[in-house]
């Protein structure tokens, strides 16, 4: 893939500007690459010169690729002839904009560039790509039937510890230790379809075989002391990334609280109280529709994400159902969350507004603290002790912490314009009447209607 796309960067830089090398019929991008893949250079001939459709009657057959590229190359119709200079400009363009697209360093693409130094780049990793030919794409066929091993000795063997539990997994898997066949006189109907191998260790001298074992024996607390090394790495490795997680949590969680500040602080300033409200001001839009949908998400998020409502959320849009997103299903939604809403007021369970509102340190008691969902994972087994500590082990931040971190952000948030406090102070308008700029205007326009009939007179 790395040297596919180091081709097409290349191509892409003359290209930019000269787009007729695109039209070059001597040009074989991937020349190199089937040279040296035969499978990639036979589907590539079998879909140049093989793979064919058949005409109208039934029975003449059709190149289907040689067709298209030879009225791409060299245009037999006429539109396509005077369209050929525009086709140039069309291919510069293009090029250029794939080109910055293949450098955005967000891009996945970047990395698997040479020119850009990319980490999984043929230029980067030559060496290991060689070193790499020959071996299992992925680790799936081999990493899970190992540690099935690992845990059926552990299973069969109770009292083993896993240091030895470990060695015998590897010797099982490499079959090291393999007896093969000890069996000296066997029927030929019993014969075994496949024949046990015997492992290269029985096949030293004994001599030999002694060695080794005396070797294993001598080093085996050097190599303890090396796996213990490795553990301890390993150990501090995943401490640091618990502690990375973690603060990314908090991260998270400051930011969801801040914007809970801001839309608790539109609920209790704009939030609509009855469905008579939300009729009243969608009737003021008008044909506004895109200004109806910006008013019902607004109200919505104003209990999701304001009030911590996140079991309400809802998406929307929905490319498998058109009707999702639109003013109708959301201001039927939006209905159902006051009717909630309404519920919870009765039995005292929502915050009250008029309380909230007395005074700015009230109004961010009464917010109500979201809580972030972590992502859970089905148990699999019996846990560990070191997933039992892991789950049991928590950290308790103090609530006014919390808020004073939460306020931080949303300054930060508003300093980067992602929302405003001004707007979120602002009371619940009544769209239905005309504002002041409208009732002037109106009465410019009866004043300038009602000269003439007075020059007639």
């Amino acid at each position: 893939m790395g040297e596919a796309l180091d081709l097409v960067e290349q191509l892409f830089e003359r290209a930019q500007h000269n787009g007729k090398l695109l039209l070059d019929p001597d040009l074989d991008l991937f020349k190199p690459i089937a040279d040296k893949q035969p499978l990639f250079a036979q589907w590539r001939r079998h879909t140049l010169e093989v793979e064919s459709i058949l005409a109208a009657d039934g029975k003449t057959k059709h190149l289907v690729w040689k067709l298209a590229r030879d009225e791409m190359l060299n245009p037999s119709d006429a539109t396509n002839r005077l369209t050929q200079n525009k086709t140039v400009e069309y291919l510069e363009v293009q090029c250029a904009a794939g080109l910055h697209k293949m450098h955005d360093p967000r891009l996945a693409l970047q990395n698997k560039l040479s020119s850009q130094g990319g980490s999984c780049s043929v230029g980067v990793s030559d060496a290991a790509h060689r070193d790499m030919i020959g071996v299992h794409a992925t680790n799936d066929e081999l990493a899970e039937s190992v540690f099935g091993t690992y845990d059926m000795i552990l299973r069969r063997c109770p009292g083993i510890s896993m240091e030895a539990a470990s060695a015998v997994a590897q010797s099982v898997r490499s079959k090291m230790l393999a007896l093969g066949d000890h069996v000296a006189r066997r029927k030929a109907a019993s014969r075994p379809k496949q024949v046990a191998c015997e492992s290269w260790f029985y096949k030293l001298p004994e001599r030999e075989q002694e060695a080794l074992v005396e070797l294993a024996r001598k080093t085996v607390k050097e190599m303890r002391d090396i796996d213990s090394t490795d553990h301890r790495a390993l150990d501090e490795y995943h401490s640091a990334r618990r502690k990375t997680n973690e603060a990314d949590e908090l991260d998270a969680l400051f930011t969801q609280y801040a914007l809970a500040l801001s839309f608790f602080e539109r609920w209790c300033k704009r939030g609509v109280e009855t469905t008579g409200q939300i009729t009243s001001i969608l009737n003021g839009f008008g044909d506004r529709n895109q200004e109806k949908l910006d008013w019902l998400r607004e109200q919505i998020e104003m209990r999701t994400i304001g009030l911590s409502w996140s079991d309400w959320s809802t998406p929307w849009s929905s490319a498998a159902n058109d009707h999702v997103g639109t003013v109708d299903q959301l201001r039927s939604y939006l209905k159902d969350v006051l009717a909630e809403e309404k519920a919870l007021l009765d039995k005292g369970l929502l915050p009250c507004k008029q309380r909230a509102l007395a005074s700015n340190s009230d109004l961010k008691a009464e917010c109500p603290a979201p809580q972030l969902k972590r992502k859970t994972f089905k148990t699999l087994g019996t846990p560990t002790v070191q997933a039992g500590a892991l789950s049991s082990d928590a950290t308790e931040l103090d609530p006014e912490v919390i808020l004073a971190a939460a306020e931080q952000r949303r300054a930060e948030l508003e300093a980067r314009g992602e929302i405003d406090w001004v707007c979120d102070r602002q009371p619940l308008r009544d769209r239905t009447r005309p504002n002041t700029r409208q009732r002037i205007s109106r009465q410019d326009t009866r004043s300038a209607m009602a000269v003439p009939a007075q020059n007639v007179r």
